[in-house]
């Protein structure tokens, strides 16, 4: 609850203009709600008095004129909740964006991808959900309790204290039934996923059915799941008819004891008075069943607003930001350097021995104009040791240093303009070919794209505007793995020209042989001269490849 607050306050803050206008919509709506049965009544008692045709029409469109009002008024007000939704959800995910991107990358392995993708989608729309929907909504009908009951007491305070006990009735009665029709659906929930696990396992184990007899397995014991899960079905919707007509019957029983109290202690009782009545009896009833069902569902999202802070928090340890840049880069050094990723890990291993780190107390150093070929066996630690380089692993003890100084020491947004880092598994934009490399930052013109893709036959059935409107889906799946790789070479180039350190981890890997010459012709024309740069490329080819000046082996911890 307490951050829910906090939250209230900060969206307050940003935008008081929004939030006072919510607001006072919500109270226009209460005005008109109120004034909906006293117009009602006032219809229905000028009727019984005698009215000519023209003062009929008269209080008819009158009536329907307030109808119309509190409709549009009604649209309105949920236009001002979508747009005060839109900006809460806008600054919640920025926020989580950039706690994400500036927290250390093995702080968001050990967190797990799966649980954030939760937090950014449902936990984003429950927050989004209890500070509009159901925050406003609940203090909308607190409000609207509060005059009904105030103008009924003015009027009759007996009638306004049953209503009063109305209300409290219709409020506890939806709690009991709520929590009982919950508990129930979680059994049939329950039910239906062993239903479901046990069809997904026979499929799973189809060649085991397919070379056994088990039919007369399957069927039985689909037969009494099945027979569990209807049974628990019938169950719930039994609870929850039965219950939802016990509070429709209540509301009735409660409307039948306001009307004859009004008829017993007011003798001239009018039909209008009756009807008004029963109109609000009837709204009262309703809002207090459903300011329960708001409560309910406001009080389930509240453990959201904990799982997005827990994300917000991921990168407090690092909140200082530096401002170190490099202004030519003379070294980059390994001293006394170790990486262990169960140092990350948070569970124990099972074993007492510690285990050997991956990297151990490596210390060496390369200068511009190296261009390093990095090799050894599958998990030797050739791609931990570039994202080590690349900021998305750290250290377990000793340092990396860049002209003498400790990376970490150096502006994070230099690094990503100075250290270019090309995954061999690098997610790909789901943008059109053209906008991904405007994504990508690499300045490159439609002209040179297109260029580019058709000399390096990209596709050789499409002409150079299909090329560049091309979607690319689900992280370019929708296109071969050599041709993701041409997209991913393409970037290289064009953003080395820019970057003093770069990362390649086995780019050649599925790539024909004629694109892998063409790759390392273009490679060596770019950077094979290059006196400024450092390369380190990840290859399990063992052919002659002159543009390399050095090799580094990694092997059992080392390298040499």
């Amino acid at each position: 609850m307490k951050l829910f607050f906090k939250y209230c306050k900060e969206i307050w803050k940003e935008n008081k203009a929004l939030v006072s206008l919510i607001y006072f919509f919500t109270l226009l709506l209460a005005c008109v709600e109120i004034s909906l049965p006293l117009l009602f009544k006032l219809f229905i008692d000028k009727i019984r008095e005698g009215i000519g045709g023209g003062s009929f029409a008269i209080y008819l469109l009158l009536y329907i004129c307030c109808l119309l009002a509190g409709n549009i008024l009604n649209v309105f007000w949920y236009q001002l909740l979508d747009k005060a939704g839109g900006i809460i959800l806008l600054r919640v995910r920025n926020k989580l964006f950039k706690s994400i991107i500036n927290a250390p990358f093995q702080r968001i392995s050990n967190t797990g991808r799966e649980k954030i993708k939760n937090i950014l989608f449902n936990d984003t729309m429950s927050v989004f959900s209890s500070l509009t929907l159901f925050g406003i909504r609940i203090f909308s009908n607190l409000l609207m309790l509060a005059l009904f009951l105030i103008f009924v007491s003015i009027l009759n305070p007996s009638l306004g204290g049953l209503l009063l006990l109305m209300a409290g009735a219709g409020f506890l009665i939806s709690l009991l039934a709520r929590k009982t029709i919950k508990k129930n659906s979680q059994n049939v929930n329950a039910e239906l996923k062993k239903t479901n696990a046990l069809t997904n396992s026979f499929i799973d184990s189809i060649e085991l059915f397919k070379t056994n007899d088990l039919k007369g397995y399957i069927e039985e014991k689909h037969k009494k799941m099945l027979k569990n899960f209807i049974k628990l079905a019938r169950k719930n919707d039994f609870t929850q008819v039965f219950l939802k007509n016990i509070l429709a019957n209540i509301n009735m029983v409660f409307t039948l004891l306001a009307l004859s109290l009004v008829i017993v202690l007011g003798k001239n009782t009018s039909t209008g008075d009756l009807l008004f009545l029963f109109f609000i009896s009837n709204m009262i009833f309703s809002f207090s069943t459903q300011t329960e069902q708001l409560i309910s569902a406001f009080y389930a999202n509240l453990p959201a607003f904990e799982h997005i802070e827990e994300i917000l928090q991921l990168d407090k340890k690092d909140t200082e930001e530096k401002t170190f840049k490099w202004e030519s880069l003379q070294s980059l050094s390994f001293e006394n350097f170790s990486f262990d990723y169960n140092l990350y890990n948070d569970k124990k291993p099972a074993s007492t021995q510690k285990p050997d780190p991956l990297l151990n107390n490596l210390n060496m150093t390369f200068y511009p104009g190296d261009r390093v070929r990095v090799c050894g066996k599958n998990g030797s630690g050739k791609t931990a040791l570039l994202k080590l380089l690349a900021g998305l692993l750290e250290t377990s003890s000793g340092s990396i240093l860049i002209n003498g100084k400790n990376i970490k020491e150096y502006s994070s947004q230099f690094k990503k303009n100075k250290i270019l880092y090309i995954s061999q598994d690098e997610f790909i934009l789901n943008e059109t070919i053209e906008k991904y490399f405007e994504v990508m930052k690499t300045g490159l013109t439609a002209e040179e794209i297109s260029a580019f893709l058709q000399a390096w036959d990209f596709s050789e059935t499409k002409n150079d505007e299909d090329l560049l409107n091309f979607i690319l889906e689900d992280n370019a799946k929708n296109i071969s793995g050599g041709m993701r790789k041409k997209l991913l070479a393409l970037k290289l180039f064009a953003r080395a020209k820019k970057a003093d350190i770069i990362l390649i981890d086995e780019i050649e890997a599925g790539m024909d042989i004629q694109t892998i010459k063409r790759y390392r012709s273009e490679r060596n024309r770019l950077l094979g001269n290059s006196q400024e740069k450092i390369v380190f490329e990840i290859t399990h080819t063992k052919d002659e490849d002159d543009f390399f000046t050095r090799l580094l082996k990694i092997e059992a911890g080392t390298a040499f």
